[in-house]
C-alpha cells in the first residue's frame, strides 16, 4: 500500500537531466537492466515496449529498481513501429533491419539514457561486445549476436523445429512459409548487424 518508493524513483527519473541521468539510475535502479534493456531492443527492433510492455520491480533489500521486459512478439525485423526512420511500408510487411539505439515510443528513462555520455558509452559498448566487435564483457557473451552465432542458432531451432511443425494438423502454413521466416530471420541477423556496425 506503500507508493513512495514508485514515487521517489518516478521523481527523480522526471527531474533528472541528462548529465546526471547515470547518477539518478545507478541511485535507483539496478542500471545493467536499464542497459540491457535498450541494448536488447537495439539488437532486435523491438519499437513495442518503452511506453509498455515492461514490468519494474523493486527489491526491497537494495531499494533498487529493476526492468523486466516483456512481449517479444514483433521483433527481428517485423515490427510496427511509428518512431522508426523511413522507408517502410505495408509492401514489405513494415519489415526493417535499420533500427538503431535511439529510435523507440519515448521514455524519460531510454531518452535520457542516451543522451547521457557515460550511459551512452555503456550501451554502445554492449552492443559491440554483443556483435563481437570489441570484447567490453564477458567471454561467454561476447558475439553474442553476430551474424556467425546467431545463424548457427537460428538453424538449429529450425532443424528441430522443422521436423516436428508439420505432424501438427492444425496449422494453417506450409513449409514455403517456413522457409521463408527462416531466411527472413537468417537476412534480418546480417543487416541488422551491419547496419549496427556502421551506426
Amino acid at each position: 500500500e506503500d507508493y513512495s518508493s514508485l514515487s521517489k524513483m518516478a521523481s527523480a527519473v522526471k527531474n533528472a537531466t541528462d548529465e546526471n541521468m547515470h547518477q539518478v539510475l545507478a541511485k535507483y535502479f539496478d542500471d545493467e537492466t536499464v542497459i540491457n534493456w535498450i541494448v536488447t531492443n537495439s539488437l532486435v527492433t523491438n519499437g513495442d515496449t518503452y511506453n509498455k510492455n515492461y514490468w519494474l520491480f523493486r527489491d526491497p533489500k537494495k531499494d533498487k529498481w529493476t526492468v523486466i521486459p516483456w512481449d517479444y512478439n514483433l521483433t527481428f525485423g517485423r515490427t510496427y513501429d511509428a518512431f522508426v526512420e523511413s522507408p517502410y511500408t505495408i509492401f514489405n510487411d513494415n519489415f526493417q533491419y535499420w533500427y538503431p539505439p535511439d529510435v523507440g515510443a519515448s521514455n524519460p528513462i531510454k531518452d535520457k539514457a542516451l543522451r547521457n555520455p557515460q550511459l551512452r558509452s555503456r550501451i554502445e559498448k554492449r552492443i559491440k561486445h554483443l556483435l563481437g566487435l570489441e570484447p567490453h564483457g564477458t567471454e561467454s557473451t561476447y558475439g553474442w549476436f553476430s551474424p556467425t552465432v546467431m545463424h548457427a542458432r537460428i538453424g538449429n531451432l529450425a532443424s528441430v523445429t522443422g521436423k516436428e511443425l508439420f505432424k501438427d494438423n492444425l496449422l494453417t502454413y506450409g513449409e514455403n512459409d517456413f522457409r521463408k521466416i527462416y531466411e527472413t530471420l537468417m537476412y534480418y541477423v546480417t543487416a541488422h548487424s551491419n547496419f549496427l556496425k556502421v551506426k
